[in-house]
């Protein structure tokens, strides 16, 4: 299916995604910080980015700017705890594909996930 990059702090979101993501059919990457993105997506050239928004050193909207700047055609889905709709708007202006909230919801990270990757 699709090679996924996903950048979150904690080592148990990134678990849990990575549990729901490969028995889907997908290849999961893993990284703690924003400051590792741009790296990661050139030697790994992922189908998608989840980014978490907050994180320390690099914090996701920041990371996600820097992403877009270096690869405008990336598709980026955001993940947080904030149910911002600032947050949401901020995002989808910067041209981010799919919002996730936290905690999770296996339905709507497979529905935000199958329009991300259309």
């Amino acid at each position: 299916m699709a090679k996924i990059l996903v950048v979150d702090d904690n080592a148990y979101t990134r678990q849990m995604l990575t549990a729901i993501l490969v028995p889907e059919g997908h290849e999961v990457i893993g990284a703690d910080d924003g400051s590792q993105l741009i790296d990661l997506y050139e030697a790994n050239n992922p189908d998608l980015v989840m980014l978490d928004v907050v994180m320390p050193n690099v914090d996701g909207i920041t990371a996600a700017k820097d992403l877009l700047k270096a690869h405008p055609d990336a598709r980026i889905i955001i993940e947080s705890a904030q149910q911002a709709t600032a947050l949401q708007k901020e995002a989808e202006d910067m041209g981010i594909v799919g919002y996730v909230p936290k905690p999770f919801d296996v339905e709507t990270i497979t529905a935000v996930l199958k329009e991300a990757l259309k």
